[in-house]
């Protein structure tokens, strides 16, 4: 590709991303006719900079940003692809090197991406320490959800507690760790007898298949529609 040719693909690219900002600007109830002109990464800066300010908390505003605001261009999923589905932290020369994209370019957008899109925190290995771990299936009768899983959550040997909609009746699904098969079944004693729970089932992870959140990122989510792409990770 020469180099007129490159220059009128960028300038289309900026372009279509600008347009996607402006209709997210919108959404929010935002008068864009003030700022045509302004840059691309000026108008990215409101717009993240008005996230922050209606939303509490990095986790708050990862669940509550529109999907369909389809602000990830194709360079941002080409970013997210080697970050994610790397199995070690990859550097952003590394990135670079690998897109072909220059440094300055990778850095800026890997912080924003990072800022708003990924989550990264430290979990313990505790199949390492002899633990296993197991999930535990809750149905909740004339009770709060939300309530039956703080009250669940609090107790000795389980890690984490989510609500869910399900067509078998389960309303809260708790992961839970134990050293023996006595331990579980004190775990299940507890959670069965805690007031509002109807009925609890149990399974025990055996060992991991591993994860796919590639398609997430491949999916370019543009006015409804969904429009398959190929990201670095598919790509190699």
């Amino acid at each position: 590709m020469g180099l007129k040719e490159e220059a009128i693909e960028s300038r289309e690219e900026v372009v279509s991303s600008r347009n996607r900002v402006l209709n997210a600007l919108s959404q929010l109830g935002v008068n864009v006719t003030a700022f045509e002109g302004l840059t691309l990464d000026q108008l990215t800066g409101i717009y993240i900079g008005l996230l922050r300010a209606q939303l509490p908390g990095p986790k708050d505003r990862r669940q509550q940003l529109d999907p369909d605001a389809g602000l990830l261009s194709f360079k941002d999923r080409q970013i997210l692809g080697m970050i994610v589905s790397s199995k070690r932290p990859v550097s952003s020369v590394q990135i670079s090197r690998k897109l072909g994209m220059p440094l300055t370019t990778v850095q800026r957008r890997r912080k924003k991406l990072e800022e708003v899109y990924l989550e990264s925190r430290h979990e313990l290995r505790i199949d390492r320490l002899g633990w296993k771990t197991g999930h535990v299936f809750v149905s909740v009768a004339a009770a709060s959800p939300a309530e039956v899983g703080k009250a669940i959550l609090g107790m000795p040997g389980v890690i984490s507690a989510v609500r869910v909609i399900s067509g078998n009746k389960i309303d809260i699904i708790a992961m839970v760790a134990f050293r023996s098969t006595a331990e579980l079944a004190e775990i299940i004693g507890r959670i069965r007898s805690t007031a509002g729970v109807q009925e609890v089932s149990w399974s025990e992870v055996i060992g991991p298949i591993g994860t796919n959140s590639d398609f997430i990122i491949q999916t370019r989510i543009d006015g409804g529609k969904q429009e398959g792409v190929t990201s670095a990770a598919a790509a190699r």
